[in-house]
C-alpha cells in the first residue's frame, strides 16, 4: 500500500506537526473537541423552551452595527477620516 500523504516522505510525523492544519489530533484534543460539542448541544437544548418567546425590541442595534461595520472596513484603507 502506498502512503498518499505528501508530507510523509519528508520528516514523517514531525513534519505533520509543523502546521496546525496538517497535524493529526491527539486523543486529548479529540476529547476536548467532543466536550465542547456536547456543551454546545446542551446549551442549544436548554434554549428550546424559549423558542416562542419574543425578543425585546432593540431599535439602536442596526445603526450601531452599521457604524461598527463602517469603522471596521475603514481600517483596511488607512484611517476613518480618509475613507469618508
Amino acid at each position: 500500500m502506498v502512503d498518499q500523504n505528501p508530507l510523509s516522505g519528508v520528516g514523517g510525523r514531525d513534519q505533520r506537526r509543523l502546521f496546525p492544519s496538517t497535524a493529526l489530533a491527539t486523543q486529548r484534543e479529540k476529547r476536548v473537541a467532543l466536550a465542547i460539542a456536547a456543551i454546545a448541544l446542551v446549551a442549544f437544548l436548554a434554549m428550546v423552551p424559549f423558542v416562542r418567546l419574543p425578543l425585546a425590541k432593540m431599535p439602536a442595534f442596526i445603526p450601531s452595527y452599521a457604524g461598527g461595520t463602517f469603522l471596521h472596513r475603514s481600517d483596511y484603507r488607512g484611517s476613518a477620516v480618509r475613507s469618508v
